[in-house]
């Protein structure tokens, strides 16, 4: 039941996801959106780990999912979830629709930063047990700082 909940809740930012790109009418790539989910499932299990290192006993009357977690379970997953986003946003950014797309096969230029975002995701996750991403993009500078310059970097890169 508990692989379900962050399917569940994973498969909700995939929605969103795609509803904005139809939305705004952009055409939207399947890598990306399976390196979407891959990352949702990321920060869900995250989140997940978090709460039940932070709640301790209280986590089943807090969520009755948390009750059948276990940390070393999510741990193998966040793993294996960090390895499927990175995987697939690099073939995505090294895919011939998204260099035709965007007119350039630089975009590799922002794993770096991906690396580092899911490695320093993973480090506080084990460190402090916090798990929420917006948390953690609020307090902790150097995960923000590397979004930022992702960000920058996938804006200079495809408007230059």
């Amino acid at each position: 039941m508990f692989i379900v909940d962050v399917i569940a809740v994973s498969m909700g930012f995939v929605i969103r996801a795609i509803a904005g790109a139809v939305a705004i009418e952009v055409v939207f790539s399947n890598w990306l959106i399976v390196c979407t989910l891959f990352l949702a499932l990321f920060l869900t299990l995250g989140k997940r780990r978090g709460e039940i290192v932070l709640l301790e006993d209280q986590a089943r009357t807090h969520r009755e999912v948390l009750h059948h977690y276990s940390t070393t379970f999510i741990d193998q997953m966040l793993l294996i979830v960090a390895g499927g986003a990175l995987i697939t946003f690099t073939i995505y950014t090294c895919s011939t629709e998204v260099v035709a797309r965007i007119g350039t096969d630089k975009l590799y230029m922002t794993l770096p930063f991906v690396v580092y975002g899911l490695a320093r995701y993973l480090w506080l996750v084990e460190k402090n047990g916090t798990g929420d991403p917006s948390q953690v993009l609020l307090k902790d500078w150097p995960t923000a700082l590397a979004v930022i310059l992702w960000a920058i970097t996938c804006v200079a890169i495809i408007y230059s």
